[in-house]
């Protein structure tokens, strides 16, 4: 019987016990492909944000003119134009 341990866990995470070299090779890539797993989430997690920031410069929000200016404050007068 064998007990393997990962250096960077504490408090009984991650022990695992096997009796066999077949065990360990199945731990070993049950192990891999969950870190496997997590660098890919992360890689389309950044991707993700990547895009969000290009698409953030390059397509500005819309905004018409009624949105900028709000009636209630604009006053509107009838002047000849001097020039």
């Amino acid at each position: 019987m064998w007990l393997l341990k990962p250096t960077g866990l504490n408090r009984g995470r991650g022990i695992e016990i096997f009796d066999s070299l077949e065990e360990l090779e199945r731990i070993l890539l049950d192990f891999l492909a969950m870190m496997n797993r997590k660098k890919l989430k992360e890689k389309n997690d950044r991707t993700i944000e990547k895009e969000k920031e290009t698409r953030d410069v390059r397509e500005p929000e819309r905004v018409s003119m009624n949105n900028l200016i709000d009636a209630d404050t604009v006053s509107v007068t009838e002047k000849p134009f001097a020039g």
